[in-house]
């Protein structure tokens, strides 16, 4: 692969959207969304945009 524009994937997580989620069973614990957070905040910081 020749392309020199750098690619970022992330994995996709099959489930219901987390506002239903949270609307279904409450906010999620701090510590259980921190994996989660940490890697949306790299994908921002990357510029790229994810679908929700």
């Amino acid at each position: 692969m020749d392309d020199p524009t750098p690619g970022l994937s992330t994995v996709f997580a099959t489930g219901m959207p987390l506002a239903e989620a949270g609307a279904e069973q409450g906010p999620f614990p701090a510590e259980s969304a921190a994996p989660e957070e940490s890697a949306l905040a790299a994908v921002h910081a990357a510029g790229r945009v994810h679908r929700t």
